[in-house]
């Protein structure tokens, strides 16, 4: 069995943010639950599209973020491979989860410019959800 979790980017049980600390310690039960294969996705913080509360708008002025429709191409996407034995378990991030959704884009790169969700044409995945 293969098991796929979004986490944090930041996930670590000995963090001071207790929301943060929480993410890594349900990443080390799902690591220690003896499952094959375990993918654990890091993604920025989640753009929501129209569901982005105002504080998540706010934020993403200060941190990157990552549409929430490419983390689940993404995990769609690493799962088939994983099914059919073309890769593995691991901990994917950010630019990773760009090149799974549309491998043929490349992944923004953060030292030049900020990744915007207009770069990957969110409308493309529309028919891959409708």
């Amino acid at each position: 069995p293969h098991f796929a979790l979004v986490s944090s980017m930041y996930a670590n049980t000995n963090s001071r943010s207790e929301f943060e600390r929480h993410k890594g310690m349900i990443e080390g039960y799902v690591f220690g639950a003896g499952f094959r294969h375990v993918s654990i996705f890091h993604p920025d913080l989640l753009d929501r599209g129209d569901l982005s509360t105002k504080r998540d708008k706010i934020v993403s002025l200060f941190r990157w973020t990552i549409h929430s429709r490419v983390v689940a191409r993404a995990m769609a996407v690493h799962a088939t491979k994983v099914s059919h034995e073309w890769g593995t378990g691991r901990i994917i991030g950010c630019e990773e989860m760009y090149r799974l959704a549309r491998p043929d884009k490349m992944a923004p790169s953060r030292q030049i410019v900020k990744p915007k969700v207009e770069d990957f044409d969110i409308d493309e995945y529309e028919a891959d959800f409708d």
